[in-house]
């Protein structure tokens, strides 16, 4: 395959007579990619390891990956050891789960939508809706989010305008692969190069419609069960795959935490009501608690805006900040021990060339 049909664009323009494959799959430490060669095992060399400050730095499903030259391995198939990741153009990431994670963990890479799969037969949660779309838009990436399963409520029309007033500036898009409803709908987005990631909680229908997409059984279903009306979870690793007619895929397993990560910018566009509004707000430095003439305690008495929004407005404002500030140390506190190490090397190194040579 070339590189325009795994995703290439002008984005990596410098770096176009590089060597260059595209991750597939990630298997610890061992890494599938595919460029105009086919299939590659690719290896990280001990040098990648040592310049790494955290584990965002290492390759992930979705990057573009720099090659050393080709060879053959032990199991007889075609090598290469990766000598760096090419800068993302968008990423989707969250915090690592874990009590007291500091680390991002990178879900996605060089994405273009973002397929948020929530089923209308559980518990759907806005702040769940929320949180997802703002992973996608903090990478930069463009949140389409898939409410499925309607075949199995006689109202979801009804359900479907009421989260909608949630996210009047997000496509919303209602589907049931089961009676190929809406489905039509998601052609726009299946662009030959474009990439797709799928995410979502477990059970809630993304393994029906991976494989509805490419055509084929390629990811194991499970049946609802009968006792919570919920899907079992099948997919266990994420894994990019080509769609027949050209677009991308990325299918992902079930988050259990959606523990939020990224750009601040994004929570004033998800709760754009909100934001505009704290503008018409008698002082600039208003905290909206009891000052005078503020716009936004006026909206919630007047119900102009959700209480149930501005909580998680002030709720994922306050995780994203601290999230940001942890990891931010984090980093700062491992590159300095990185140079600390190379510092320590060199100085070895230099008594040793002294004392033998």
């Amino acid at each position: 395959m070339n590189k325009s049909q795994l995703g290439w664009c002008d984005f990596w323009a410098d770096y176009r007579n590089q060597s260059v494959a595209r991750v597939t799959s990630v298997q610890k430490n061992l890494y599938k990619a595919l460029n105009y060669e086919g299939e590659i095992i690719c290896h990280l060399p001990g040098k990648f390891t040592y310049g790494a400050v955290s584990k965002s730095d290492y390759p992930t499903v979705g990057d573009w990956v720099e090659l050393s030259p080709l060879f053959i391995d032990e199991n007889g198939s075609k090598a290469a050891l990766i000598h760096r990741v090419l800068p993302r153009k968008t990423k989707i990431s969250r915090v690592e789960p874990g009590s007291g994670s500091t680390e991002e963990q990178l879900l996605a890479a060089n994405i273009d939508y973002v397929f948020i799969v929530c089923s209308i037969n559980q518990d759907l949660s806005i702040n769940r809706m929320q949180r997802y779309i703002l992973l996608a838009k903090s990478g930069g990436a463009k949140p389409v989010l898939l409410i499925s399963k309607v075949d199995l409520v006689k109202d979801y029309l009804q359900i479907v305008k009421e989260i909608q007033a949630h996210f009047s500036n997000d496509v919303i898009l209602p589907i049931s692969v089961e009676l190929n409803l809406g489905l039509e709908r998601l052609n726009q987005y299946l662009e030959k190069g474009k990439t797709i990631v799928v995410v979502g909680s477990s059970g809630v229908g993304k393994s029906t419609l991976v494989n509805y997409l490419l055509g084929e059984n390629k990811q194991l279903v499970s049946a609802i069960r009968e006792s919570d009306g919920k899907g079992r979870h099948t997919t266990t690793s994420r894994e990019l795959l080509i769609i027949s007619n050209g677009a991308i895929l990325i299918d992902s397993p079930g988050l259990r935490e959606v523990h939020i990560l990224g750009d601040g910018s994004a929570i004033e566009d998800i709760f754009s009501s909100i934001a505009d509004m704290s503008t018409k707000c008698r002082f600039s430095n208003c905290t909206h608690n009891s000052e005078p003439g503020c716009a936004i305690s006026i909206a919630l008495e007047l119900g102009d805006i959700e209480h149930s929004d501005y909580a998680n407005y002030q709720k994922m404002k306050k995780e994203l900040e601290y999230s940001n500030r942890k990891i931010d140390k984090k980093m700062a506190a491992n590159s300095k021990k990185k140079w600390k190490k190379i510092n320590t090397d060199m100085k070895k190194r230099r008594k040793f060339e002294s004392e033998n040579f």
